[in-house]
């Protein structure tokens, strides 16, 4: 079951996940169903890019989510404040 797992991680249709490593539809569903087991390089390779994809993924996930606190902090003129500032300021408002 692990190609129908790691198809289900992508996200990805049978159709999808077989244009994506060129393999026919049928073999892909044959592997799902264990009918036919795959090549053990086949199944490295897919490991190996989908979850290099997804580390991808989550780096740029990351520093898009970094730029835009750094993007929100100057706009709203905390940037180069302490962290300290910060939480001074925050307790102010709660008071």
């Amino acid at each position: 079951m692990l190609i129908k797992e790691l198809r289900k991680i992508t996200g990805l249709s049978q159709a999808e996940f077989a244009k994506k490593f060129h393999i026919p539809v049928g073999t892909l569903a044959h592997w799902e169903q264990e009918i036919r087991k795959p090549p053990e390089y086949v199944v490295y390779m897919m490991v190996k890019i989908v979850y290099m994809e997804r580390a991808q993924y989550s780096e740029n996930t990351g520093l898009e989510a970094m730029k835009e606190a750094s993007k929100i902090a100057s706009e709203n003129g905390i940037a180069n404040m302490s962290l300290d500032e910060i939480n001074a300021e925050i307790d102010a408002v709660r008071k």
